[in-house]
């Protein structure tokens, strides 16, 4: 992925850390813009790395069409020559879809094997985006732990339709041995998350790093 840069919203987390496995992989940048127009650090950073393909991440409440059609309407110089720069777009309908969007692309199109999946809590309550955060260098380091991060709804209300459904595309999984419950469906099911005060992103290092069995 060679002259490919990630755009996302700078103010909506969960896009950026959902995709974070991916620029951990493959040490792609990720960009920050303002979520209705291309912000100027971002068009720069562009033009002066000259990125000829983008990621950009988000649905149209996270990253507005405005801020797409701007990218794709920029031309970068790639050996010599002005090139266009190619946006591919992953939106869902919220961040939970958006998430499991990256998923599904990392599974089929990145060819991961998917046998662990990272499941986190979206919700912007008590600072969450460090536990999904803390996933990335698994989700994106070995082959044997490569895969996506999903989020949920919110704490308390559960996966969520989008993170269920690509869950239980993933086959049966063993029960979280935090908090016993029925499979959902991923080979390996990571929960990152800290229970009590002062258990939160550390606290989901630990946890990743027993389930995965480093």
């Amino acid at each position: 992925m060679n002259g490919t840069a990630i755009v996302v919203s700078s103010t909506d987390w969960q896009d950026a850390d959902a995709i974070a496995g991916i620029a951990y992989a493959y040490h792609i940048n990720v960009i920050l813009t303002s979520s209705t127009t291309l912000s100027t650090q971002a068009q720069t950073e562009l033009t002066r790395l000259g990125y000829d393909q983008v990621i950009a991440v988000g649905g149209n409440l996270a990253l507005t069409n405005t801020v797409v059609s701007q990218i794709q309407a920029m031309h970068v110089v790639v050996n010599g020559v002005s090139t266009p720069i190619s946006v591919l777009r992953i939106a869902g309908q919220d961040y939970t879809q958006t998430a499991a969007d990256i998923a599904m692309f990392e599974g089929k199109i990145l060819g991961w094997a998917q046998s662990t999946l990272y499941v986190a809590q979206g919700s912007s309550l008590a600072n969450g985006w460090g536990d999904s955060l803390a996933a990335a260098p698994l989700a994106g380091g070995a082959s044997s732990n490569m895969g996506g991060i999903l989020l949920t709804v919110s704490p308390t209300a559960g996966e969520g339709q989008y993170t269920d459904a690509v869950l239980k595309l993933a086959g049966p999984a063993p029960r979280d041995e935090r908090r016993p419950r029925q499979p959902v469906g991923a080979a390996v099911l990571v929960a990152c998350y800290g229970d009590g005060p002062g258990e939160d992103a550390e606290a989901s290092v630990v946890l990743i790093r027993r389930a995965a069995h480093l």
